[in-house]
């Protein structure tokens, strides 16, 4: 008998898949537990079917170490898990979009309205760290998923678009933290800090994944529905029957309402020959 039949189907939901190369690194994780025979990853559903015999919370594991975070889908007919936890991570990521992209906008509008001291003066010298430190603090929050994403990703050997985001907006923190250290030493035109591009990044970003993560759930759902539209049409048995019942009844009184009619024939009969018998007498 062949091994792909006598195998378990076990379905995952998979969080937090952002390309193609997020796709391999659920691959390879998921490939590497024992047990498992083949995989199969859905990067449009954000899903994966593994054959194979193996425990599900292994596969829970592997995808968690990977830096994803994976579900157990039981069925169609019972997908609240996955329900759930996408909406849940749907508002997280608009609480992170939010708090980046409100320190964001008040970030650029005061630097495009001058609020703010120049870099390297008096004033700029305390106010800049503050400032650097406020937007570590939110780049933690609001873009540790990607972080943590990317330093799984590298320990594996791998890069994906968590690696790509933590580069750009951490070169963008780093480079503006140098320029305030050393702005003594950089040219006029170069002392500029770019603490409002990362925070921003991060917002649309997170803002980005929200929104596909809620138009993938419901269009799941509608999904769902056309399918339970497809199986059950219980609803149309049900009336088969009843009218199969009412066609029996509707028979049954035909013979009825047929016999009582024959009697009545034969009653009027009689009534109309008894003063024709008593003539007779």
């Amino acid at each position: 008998m062949n091994t792909e039949e006598t195998s378990e189907k076990i379905r995952l939901s998979i969080l937090g898949m952002r390309c193609a190369g997020c796709v391999s690194s659920v691959e390879g994780a998921l490939a590497a537990v024992d047990g498992v025979t083949s995989v199969t990853v859905n990067f449009a559903d954000h899903s994966a079917m593994v054959r194979g015999h193996v425990d599900p919370e292994l596969l829970k594991q592997a995808a968690n170490d990977a830096g994803y975070d994976a579900a157990v889908m039981e069925g169609l007919e019972d997908p609240s898990e996955q329900e759930e936890q996408e909406l849940q991570r749907y508002r997280t990521l608009m609480k992170k979009a939010s708090v980046a992209g409100i320190f964001g906008a008040l970030l650029m509008s005061a630097e495009h309205f001058n609020w703010l001291p120049e870099i390297g003066s008096p004033a700029g010298q305390w106010l800049w760290p503050e400032i650097a430190l406020i937007t570590l603090g939110i780049m933690v929050y609001s873009g540790w998923h990607f972080y943590s994403g990317a330093i799984k990703s590298l320990s594996l050997g791998q890069a994906n678009m968590d690696t790509l985001i933590a580069l750009g907006t951490g070169s963008a923190w780093l480079y503006s933290c140098i320029v305030i250290d050393y702005s003594a030493t950089l040219p006029t035109l170069a002392k500029h800090a770019y603490f409002e591009a990362a925070v921003v990044i991060l917002a649309f970003i997170n803002l980005g994944t929200g929104l596909e993560t809620m138009a993938r759930g419901k269009t799941s759902s509608a999904i769902r529905q056309l399918i339970g539209l497809h199986r059950a049409p219980p609803a149309w048995s049900e009336m088969a029957k009843n009218w199969t019942f009412l066609s029996r009844k509707w028979a049954w009184v035909k013979r009825c309402a047929s016999g009582l009619v024959k009697k009545s024939r034969l009653t009027v009969f009689y009534w109309k020959a008894i003063p024709h018998w008593m003539s007779l007498c």
